[in-house]
């Protein structure tokens, strides 16, 4: 099986401490990890499948950001 790359922008990260806390949920989903850029305001989600990718998005709004798909 192939993996899911997603790449989204991140909006409401102020702080570096930000970048942790928001890998942290991603990889709290099971399947997803994910690399954010604190200067990009972006991250790379890859996931096992949709559902994965899915879940780490909503994972993201959870605590409290914006989230937009770019790729």
């Amino acid at each position: 099986m192939e993996n899911t790359q997603v790449k989204i922008a991140i909006d409401g990260m102020g702080c570096k401490s930000c970048v942790a806390k928001i890998e942290k949920a991603v990889a709290s989903v099971q399947g997803a990890e994910g690399t954010v850029d604190f200067g990009e305001k972006t991250a790379l989600i890859t996931a096992q499948d949709n559902s994965s990718s899915d879940e780490a998005l909503d994972a993201i709004r959870k605590l409290g950001y914006g989230v937009s798909v770019l790729a």
